[in-house]
């Protein structure tokens, strides 16, 4: 059994429920058993993720001398929109028609939520932060359209509201809506889940959906590094629960590394063996950042 993201969810209650008809499990990018995603996590988890890219960017030589304090580009952007929204005419990035759009503090906020997804996004982010602090807003624009298309056409929102307001919203507790003054989404996504939740539908979900459990059923478990989502302390939390598992946290990388660097040689193996004894896992730590853009061209030499 496979899951990523919300899918390692579905995997460890399918474990629970059909020990039987289950082999080995793997899960990537994990949402631990007990995990709230209605209350803070999405805002403090982004927030984490932006600090650690800046942190990043100024102990790099190119980044920091090209881009300076970029905490205080972004600080300056968000304020600027949301005191103002600006609208600006460009290209779409897919189709090439000339469009007008509306920029807010949601572009940006959409913009720097997703892009540490991927090394690849992260490498954007100083450039694109930087471009709209000089009045450029055209690459979070253009960022948001294409996420925005590609969520239309991959991301079911009603799924995604039925999942939330059974299994996370009714179990929000004050813990879980703290320490948010100090991200740049505060209060933004619980608000939203709340008038979401207050009217749409509720399921059913078992009695024992919330409670750990343990399994003598081998599970591998990913995590990247670099995870502005379900980091890799998720992940450590699956691994104290099942006593027979192995956690690999692949360095520099976000959400999802089955596809990355050896991970899939290790896949293949376990598969084939189900034996989290015989996976040599030191060929993870040769991966590496995606270098920062410094300009429209790509990373320095």
């Amino acid at each position: 059994v496979y899951g990523v993201s919300y899918g390692t969810r579905v995997a460890q209650h399918y474990l629970r429920r059909f020990p039987e008809q289950t082999r080995a499990m793997i899960i990537d990018g994990v949402a631990h058993v007990g995990l709230n995603l209605a209350g803070g996590e999405i805002a403090r988890q982004s927030q984490h993720s932006f600090d650690g890219m800046a942190d990043r960017c100024s102990s790099d030589e190119y980044c920091r001398a090209r881009f300076g304090d970029i905490r205080a580009k972004f600080k300056a952007v968000r304020e600027r929109l949301l005191a103002q929204p600006e609208k600006i005419s460009l290209p779409h990035p897919q189709t090439g028609k000339i469009q007008t759009e509306t920029v807010s503090e949601q572009n940006l906020y959409a913009s720097v939520r997703m892009l540490p997804y991927s090394t690849e996004g992260t490498a954007l982010m100083p450039l694109m932060i930087s471009e709209a602090f000089d009045g450029n807003y055209i690459p979070i624009t253009a960022q948001t359209l294409m996420m925005s298309e590609s969520f239309s056409d991959s991301f079911a929102m009603g799924m995604q509201n039925s999942v939330i307001c059974a299994e996370d919203y009714p179990f929000i507790e004050e813990s879980d809506t703290q320490n948010l003054d100090d991200t740049y989404f505060g209060s933004t996504t619980i608000d939203g889940i709340n008038v979401v939740c207050t009217h749409w539908p509720k399921g059913v979900m078992d009695d024992d959906f919330l409670k750990p459990f343990d399994s003598e059923k081998p599970v591998l478990i990913l995590s990247g590094e670099t995870d502005p989502i379900t980091p890799a302390s998720n992940g450590e939390s699956a691994a104290n629960m099942f006593s027979n598992s192995k956690h690999i946290i692949v360095p520099a990388h976000g959400h999802g590394v089955i596809q990355r660097g050896c991970v899939p040689a290790l896949v293949r193996d376990f598969i084939e063996n189900a034996n989290l004894n015989e996976l040599n896992t030191q060929c993870v730590e040769r991966e590496r950042a995606m270098p920062f853009f410094v300009d429209s061209t790509g990373p320095k030499p």
